[in-house]
């Protein structure tokens, strides 16, 4: 199977053509969001020092955990990805920026502009004492508007695994 062209770049969809025995779960947004939550948490109660990528919705309640752990001193790196838009600039985060001050200690990532990683975010955790990668897609049925990448009322696909071998 050919990988998807750029302008449709889905990290989902690359998973899915591994080799690996990723299982795939439906899953609300807040339990992604409790998922992503108690992995970073995890984190900061067992003091473990970590490199962290990170897209997620802009909204401050999915980086608040990810702004305690760094404001800990804990992590060694904080990545936080984002889609570029017409123009090549970052998404807005103005709304977001004054509720979560640390935002600017994160080192941005400007990904690829695609309607599949839109609707994709994804946590990966990477320290010699835990690997974790926990990814989602929106599943938007056909009838409804393109999908906002806000993860409000959705339900998610979403692989995971700890198995630094497949990550």
């Amino acid at each position: 199977m050919n990988p998807p062209t750029t302008s449709e770049l889905s990290l989902y969809q690359l998973t899915q053509t591994t080799d690996s025995d990723l299982a795939s779960l439906t899953i609300s947004a807040s339990t992604f969001r409790e998922w992503v939550d108690t992995g970073i948490q995890f984190l900061i109660d067992q003091e473990i020092q970590a490199t962290v990528w990170a897209k997620l919705p802009p909204h401050s309640r999915w980086w608040t955990t990810l702004e305690t752990y760094y404001q800990e001193g804990l992590s060694e790196q904080i990545y936080r990805c984002n889609i570029s838009r017409s123009g090549g600039s970052a998404p807005s985060r103005h709304s977001s920026r004054s509720s979560y001050s640390s935002q600017d200690s994160l080192i941005p990532i400007v990904l690829e502009t695609s309607s599949q990683l839109r609707r994709e975010h994804f946590c990966l955790i990477l320290s010699p004492q835990l690997c974790s990668l926990m990814l989602a897609q929106e599943q938007i049925p056909a009838e409804e508007d393109p999908p906002s990448g806000l993860l409000e009322p959705t339900t998610l696909k979403v692989i995971y695994s700890f198995n630094p071998n497949v990550i």
